[in-house]
């Protein structure tokens, strides 16, 4: 993965849906950078499916159920 800073309206778009620690960067993908928020519980245990946070210019969204699969198939461990 690469290492970049999480900017500030990703960190708040996180923030006001429940999620308190900072998103993490995975990649960049069909023009948005692409954040993993942090969903594990006080024991650190992960749950549920990956959600992720799409960012392009000022626009912050959910990534839609086609763009979810789609995100999961990537191999990023070559990222």
């Amino acid at each position: 993965m690469k290492n970049k800073i999480t900017p500030s309206d990703v960190m708040n778009f996180a923030k006001q849906h429940g999620y308190e620690k900072t998103p993490e960067f995975i990649t960049d993908w069909n023009g948005y950078q692409v954040y993993v928020p942090d969903y594990s519980d006080e024991s650190g245990t992960t749950f549920g499916l990956p959600q992720f946070i799409l960012k392009k210019d000022a626009d912050i969204k959910w990534a839609s159920e086609d763009e979810q699969e789609e995100l999961m198939n990537l191999d990023i461990s070559s990222i």
